[in-house]
């Protein structure tokens, strides 16, 4: 598809686009997403994003970020971080912090505890100093640079504020997939009989895969559905040649489909999944088929018998199907012909020149097709194509 200018598509309700190998979309100036409501994106293996200058993110609220194993952040130059209130760091087991140059730490007040012990390792020197007063330890000894030196003191020392501690909660993230595909029925008896599906699913919550049926629109607006008939069982492909008009309806987490009244084809493939769905909700149910009798192919097999075929409009009939298939000849039905696609019949019975044959379903004569066959007592017989043979 090739647009040379401006191309405007408005979709009025949901889009769906499944892809089976590359897209590649390339925008040579500006491109702008809006979404009014929730965005989510599931990516199945890796992401990778490369950005050649500058990246800016807007935030109007929270931030949540949730990694399951490692995270790795590799910056070149300098960071910058700046907190207008409180910043808060909980580290379950240990912190390491390896500096090559300076630490300049620049505060009110600082509290240090350790619940064991608490080691202050220089190589040079450590020294505390406030005011003229200096105490300092290095490798030659302790000294105490002061005008006043006490060495049983009441002074009970300084004290800092504590920062409050708070509780950090795990974010709390949630997907939804679909476990199971439901069907009201397997084998449907009649056209008209709609064809009921209910998704089973699963939200995953806090670690957690657990079933529920209390999904937010947001939520419900992931599930994917799809209604796909085909004369194949394994067929399973989403994607299909066979455009219909069958009414779908879809509310909440059920599917009801009627189909269109000449349905010619005998597999119904339902599939209900979020992201994947060869993996998902899938069932298939086995489909009434509005059926006729399209043509009869006639010959003579021997001098006194006329063999006749009845063609359907649908492929592969069943058994079932064939059973409805009923016989006239010479406006005259004939029962024992009763659900046979083929027959063969004796053409000197009939005691006219032309053989009139009506092959039809059951209950919709009207549909039939017709074909002759001619006799003559004298051996000669003509098929329904005009060919004549003497014997």
């Amino acid at each position: 598809e090739t647009i040379q200018k401006d191309s405007i598509i408005t979709v009025g309700e949901e889009e769906r686009k499944s892809i089976k190998a590359n897209k590649i979309l390339t925008v040579e100036k500006e491109s702008i997403t809006t979404v009014k409501n929730d965005c989510e994106k599931h990516y199945k293996q890796n992401l990778e994003t490369l950005i050649k200058q500058d990246e800016k993110t807007y935030l109007e609220r929270d931030v949540e970020l949730r990694i399951k194993n490692i995270l790795h952040t590799y910056i070149q130059k300098d960071v910058t971080d700046k907190f207008l209130q409180n910043l808060f760091v909980k580290i379950g087991k240990e912190l390491r912090v390896d500096i090559e140059d300076g630490f300049h730490l620049n505060t009110n007040d600082l509290k240090v505890q350790a619940s064991d012990n608490c080691l202050f390792d220089g190589a040079n020197g450590i020294s505390f100093k406030c005011g003229s007063n200096i105490l300092t330890v290095d490798a030659s000894g302790i000294h105490f640079n002061t005008s006043n030196f006490v060495d049983n003191s009441a002074n009970g020392g300084v004290s800092a504020k504590d920062v409050v501690k708070i509780e950090i909660p795990k974010p709390l993230y949630e997907k939804v997939r679909v476990v199971e595909l439901v069907p009201t029925i397997t084998k449907q008896d009649d056209i008209t009989q709609v064809l009921e599906y209910e998704a089973i699913v699963e939200k995953f919550y806090n670690g957690v895969w657990s079933k529920t049926t209390d999904l937010t629109p947001t939520q419900e607006a992931q599930l994917q559905w799809y209604f796909i008939k085909n004369n194949d069982e394994a067929d399973k492909d989403i994607l299909t040649d066979n455009p219909t008009n069958d009414n779908i309806t879809i509310n909440k987490l059920k599917m009801s489909v009627t189909l269109e009244e000449e349905n010619i084809f005998k597999v119904g493939h339902a599939h209900c999944f979020v992201s994947n769905s060869e993996e998902e909700g899938y069932t298939q149910t086995q489909l009434a088929r509005y059926l006729e009798v399209e043509d009869i192919v006639s010959s003579h097999v021997s001098q006194e018998e006329g063999e006749c075929i009845a063609v359907l409009n649908v492929e592969e009939p069943r058994q079932e199907e064939l059973a409805q298939i009923r016989w006239q000849i010479e406006d005259t039905p004939k029962d024992i012909y009763n659900g046979k696609e083929t027959i063969i019949h004796n053409l000197k019975e009939e005691k006219v020149y032309e053989i009139n044959f009506l092959a039809y379903i059951d209950g919709k004569i009207q549909d039939g097709a017709n074909t002759r066959l001619t006799y003559d007592e004298k051996g000669k017989y003509i098929s329904s194509l005009g060919f004549e043979d003497d014997n």
